[in-house]
């Protein structure tokens, strides 16, 4: 359970992270982001992303550079995978102690019985054993 509670603090963590990675706005905007590669490419003359004579409209999503949308899709479904499987992990684990519990208490309770069952069973015997000696002394069985 305790690990499932890490685990969610670690998610919380990471949607943290995404929440400061809206705030880079040049990360997010694909016309800022255009912008900025055009500006480079306006100070530096030999500054080009793919091509050296690409168009700059698309240039930003094309080739992955708004990081906070890519990083964004990955990181919601790490945070849901995360918290999904460690509580399901701490149901499992949970499951699984108690079946344990289950069966230890299911073997030690055999033990008692068969343990009473051969007391019981030592009883009878040498209760019979001592019949016949009672006989042979003229005492009657009680």
């Amino acid at each position: 359970f305790l690990i499932s509670i890490v685990l969610c603090i670690i998610a919380g963590v990471k949607a943290f992270i995404l929440s400061g990675c809206a705030q880079v706005y040049m990360l997010g905007d694909p016309a800022v982001c255009g912008e900025t590669v055009g500006a480079l490419r306006n100070f530096l003359g030999s500054f080009f992303v793919r091509d050296a004579i690409e168009q700059l409209d698309d240039i930003c999503p094309d080739n992955d550079l708004l990081t906070c949308q890519l990083i964004q899709s990955k990181m919601q479904s790490s945070v849901i995978l995360t918290t999904t499987f460690s509580f399901l992990a701490t149901l499992l684990s949970l499951q699984n102690l108690i079946e344990a519990a289950r069966l230890h208490e299911q073997a030690r309770y055999r033990r008692l019985f068969n343990k009473m069952c051969l007391e019981d069973e030592m009883g009878k015997t040498s209760g019979e054993a001592a019949l016949p000696s009672a006989e042979t002394s003229g005492e009657s069985p009680p």
